[in-house]
């Protein structure tokens, strides 16, 4: 096969720069993976072009309006910004009505072997179906469920995320097949459709970065635990930020943004520091010094095993040890990657904390040396990028 397109939200990170800048809740893992899932794809298909949208949250919350229509490269990479309205309801409509304006005529002259669909935003699926119809390899790329609802939503938001929601659902039955970053999420939303599960990609850039000169931490130097994403209730940070008052003498260090940043500024712990949003390109050389990077999403979340943190594989390629929540949607072949947290409270992470800090710096390096060959081994973008070739394959012969 020669030639893809994705469909989504892949956009050169200087224009995502003007973009988190214009927003409250940063796509930062949206837009990390899908330049991933791009290196993964280029290493088997000869071209790759892009049809993206800015992904950014509706007005008021994103501070822009109107977005336009321009042309974009990266390296080899060639796409096009598609234009919208940021407003509720009309994002969707002026997102769909570019689909079939502007992105029907470069498919038409491209003739992809195959479109990547990257996400479950409706407009982008419904014009999946119409491709399909039209006798095109479609493959939606599902990285979180449709319709997550926000603390901060409202009443009408809410009603029309699950009006979405159900729509997916039915729109994702009409595909050959779907690639997804659990099985559960699969087995949710596009149940006995082939499918191709992988819990995500590694980065080259990061291995690249982490590499330019040796990750030990300054002898002497009290050991450092560090979290990076968003700092929310919702992610289980305030249980990380109890877990720091019980270990005065272990520095932690957060690198985000979020609701908590109040909460954790005006308790004036001494042993904790908010560094505040760090563009992905900056933060691997951030925490690779770290002694334990954290993940503290809550494993009883609804939405826990349909959703596989990538950050867990950024913080493996680090060679740091992890710490995280005993998620479901960890893959087998992950399991032994990380250290686990057995009870989810400020206490229990206190405890696993020191668990950790405990065992012998030998170990400590071993671990993180295996977590990272184990991710090596089946995330790298060139073992995702033949999994899928082939199961774009597969589908064509069926």
């Amino acid at each position: 096969m020669k030639s893809a397109l994705l469909i989504g939200f892949t956009l050169p990170p200087e224009i995502v720069e003007l973009i988190y800048k214009l927003d409250t809740l940063r796509a930062v893992q949206t837009t990390k993976f899908a330049w991933n899932f791009v290196d993964a794809i280029s290493t088997r298909f000869t071209t790759v072009r892009l049809l993206s949208f800015s992904p950014i949250q509706s007005f008021p919350r994103g501070r822009k309006i109107m977005f336009h229509s321009f042309p974009f490269s990266r390296g080899r990479v060639t796409g096009q910004h598609l234009g919208f309205l940021n407003l509720l309801v009309l994002k969707h409509l002026s997102r769909l009505f570019q689909l079939f304006a502007r992105a029907r005529p470069d498919v038409v002259a491209q003739r992809p072997d195959v479109v990547f669909i990257h996400g479950v935003h409706s407009p982008l699926l419904i014009f999946g179906v119409y491709l399909v119809r039209r006798g095109y390899c479609v493959v939606p790329v599902l990285t979180d469920p449709p319709g997550v609802i926000l603390p901060s939503d409202t009443f009408l938001v809410r009603i029309l995320k699950r009006l979405d929601r159900n729509m997916v659902r039915g729109i994702l039955s009409r595909f050959e097949g779907v690639i997804a970053l659990s099985e559960d999420l699969a087995r949710q939303y596009a149940k006995g459709l082939p499918k191709l599960v992988f819990s995500g990609i590694a980065s080259s850039d990061i291995l690249e970065q982490v590499r330019i000169e040796s990750s030990s931490a300054s002898p002497g130097a009290a050991p450092e635990v560090v979290y990076a994403g968003t700092v929310s209730a919702s992610y289980g940070v305030r249980r990380l930020v109890e877990a720091a008052r019980l270990l005065p003498h272990v520095r932690f260090s957060f690198f985000g943004s979020g609701d908590l940043i109040t909460e954790i500024t005006s308790a004036q712990l001494p042993n904790v520091v908010l560094h505040g949003f760090v563009p992905p390109e900056d933060l691997p050389v951030r925490i690779k010094y770290a002694s334990l990077l954290v993940n503290c999403r809550s494993s009883d979340d609804p939405i826990a095993a349909m959703s596989f943190p990538s950050k867990l594989i950024e913080y493996a390629l680090t060679g740091v040890p992890v710490l995280t929540t005993p998620l479901p949607s960890i893959p087998a072949d992950l399991r032994e990657a990380f250290f686990y947290v057995s009870e989810e409270s400020g206490q229990g992470f206190a405890n696993a904390i020191m668990a950790v800090l405990s065992t012998s710096p030998v170990d400590l390096q071993a671990h993180g040396s295996k977590a990272r060959g184990l991710v090596l081994e089946s995330y790298s973008d060139t073992a995702i990028g033949t999994a899928i070739a082939d199961f774009v394959k597969s589908l064509k012969r069926s």
